[in-house]
């Protein structure tokens, strides 16, 4: 869904698509294909065993819970019972295609910021041109009015451009650790307290993410209020002298 999000945000931008287009032509494809791959993998998983304890929840993985699997088996003999080829279907239908729509997001956040961009450089162009033809107090008001309804378009597709790199930081933030975890787990079979706890917290956060991303335009000077607040709380807190000092009673003194 956050690529889908990536998309829609590139329609509205570069291509200039409304809400209203958007949700009939090209939403229903979005969930038919999100809901369709999520559903399916799932009962393909289910079919062939692979939902297993993974020491952070169930999931895929080989059971019993340490057997021989493929992962590290030079042997290829496998004593495990259920989902000996689990790191497979993991790279393949979860962190594979998890990766592309990484990747895929990053690409169309360059051509968002490319569009917006090349925008400014066409309205400067525009807005010198009109001063050099008539100068700054003989310019029309239709002139005037075109130059300030551009600024608004290029306004909203900015405002519209740092909505979607927020969605997208947050899902980068969401699944660096969980791949990390998973990459270390598939290729020397090992991991680290800290990075299942980081996996942990991470991993479920995406919908609190997403909605912390959402609220924040409607709300973005009581945020910016509150973090602010925030930090000279803790910068005065950090700075403040001692007051049980005695070096800094007796230079008070």
């Amino acid at each position: 869904y956050n690529f889908m999000l990536s998309v829609q945000f590139l329609l509205r931008t570069k291509y200039g698509w409304n809400e209203r287009r958007i949700g009939r032509r090209v939403e229903p494809i979005m969930h038919a294909i999100t809901i369709g791959f999520a559903l399916g993998t799932s009962f393909l998983f289910l079919s062939l065993d692979l939902y297993n304890e993974s020491s952070l929840w169930c999931w895929v993985n080989a059971s019993p819970s340490g057997c021989n699997k493929n992962c590290g088996n030079a042997s290829k003999v496998t004593t495990c019972e259920r989902g000996a080829s689990a790191e497979i279907y993991r790279w393949t239908f979860f962190y594979g295609p998890l990766w592309l729509c990484v990747v895929g997001c990053m690409v169309i956040m360059v051509m968002i910021f490319l569009d917006i961009r090349a925008k400014e450089n066409k309205m400067k162009k525009y807005e010198f041109s009109i001063l050099a033809c008539h100068g700054e107090n003989r310019t029309s008001a239709i002139e005037r009015k075109k130059a300030e309804d551009e600024k608004r378009r290029h306004a909203q597709s900015r405002a519209v451009a740092y909505q979607a790199l927020r969605y997208v930081g947050a899902f980068y933030l969401t699944w660096l650790f969980p791949t990390v975890n998973r990459v270390l787990q598939g290729s020397i079979c090992h991991s680290y307290f800290w990075l299942m706890v980081m996996h942990t917290i991470c991993s479920p956060m995406q919908g609190f993410c997403n909605f912390l991303v959402y609220i924040y335009p409607r709300n973005r000077d009581r945020i910016i209020q509150i973090a602010t607040s925030f930090t000279n709380y803790f910068a005065w807190n950090s700075t403040k002298p001692d007051v049980d000092d005695p070096k800094t009673t007796a230079e008070n003194t």
